[in-house]
């Protein structure tokens, strides 16, 4: 965090796998951090969107919903054979 006494504003830096590194600003601490923190999800996104990884990402969530849909199944069908 770095405070900046000429404009009076706050700079965060927000590093991610000591690999990139984005900066926000802002009048308070909170302010700079989620500023910084949407620069990063906003790069993050557009990368994965560019190289076409967001198919695999989107897999991966609709992959895990539908196998916790089965397990949720599986379960109703364990109390049901219990409660007869």
């Amino acid at each position: 965090m770095e405070r900046i006494i000429e404009t009076s504003k706050v700079r965060v830096t927000v590093d991610i796998g000591n690999k990139m590194k984005f900066t926000g600003m802002g009048r308070n601490y909170r302010i700079a951090k989620t500023t910084a923190a949407k620069r990063a999800l906003r790069y993050l996104f557009i990368y994965l969107y560019n190289t076409n990884m967001y198919v695999s990402v989107i897999f991966c969530f609709v992959f895990r919903y539908l196998k916790s849909l089965e397990e949720q199944k599986l379960r109703e069908a364990e109390k049901k054979t219990k409660g007869t």
